[in-house]
């Protein structure tokens, strides 16, 4: 599953919780009743783990794989400011803004790189026609000089 997919598995998540959030509901109960069966039970697990160490679900684990979850204040925030999916939108367009600025910069600087070597052909030009005219001058006062 990429992460899009499991943004969106969390949101269902919090979102299944927050609409029976007057009861404890096993976490197999939340499989069942999301019809995840498409979504492998280890996913789901880790998941929940991943959510409960951002401290949006609380779960208490009772016998075996079954836990009891409950969804948390920080939960109800992170939903209602949009949960995962929006959290991972923002996190991607930060991603993408960085990555447009940094061609903007190696753009920038190709720019520069070029009008840096005009410049250095302007100078080299300079540069020889100075030389050109000293010698010019060199030769232009050693030969009045002598006669």
């Amino acid at each position: 599953m990429d992460s899009l997919e499991i943004a969106q598995l969390k949101d269902s998540i919090l979102n299944y919780l927050n609409d029976h959030s007057k009861k404890n509901i096993p976490s197999e109960v939340v499989y069942d009743e999301l019809k995840l069966e498409n979504v492998p039970s280890a996913i789901y697990n880790v998941s929940l783990k991943e959510m409960d160490r951002e401290n949006v679900i609380h779960t208490t684990d009772t016998s075996g794989n079954r836990s009891i979850l409950i969804l948390t204040d920080a939960g109800r925030k992170l939903l209602s400011e949009g949960g995962y999916v929006k959290r991972l939108d923002e996190e991607f367009r930060k991603d993408k803004q960085q990555e447009d600025d940094v061609l903007k910069e190696k753009e920038k600087t190709v720019l520069e790189i070029r009008n840096l070597k005009a410049s250095i052909k302007g100078a080299y030009a300079l540069s020889i026609i100075a030389i050109i005219i000293s010698i010019a001058s060199l030769l232009y006062s050693i030969f009045f000089k002598l006669s």
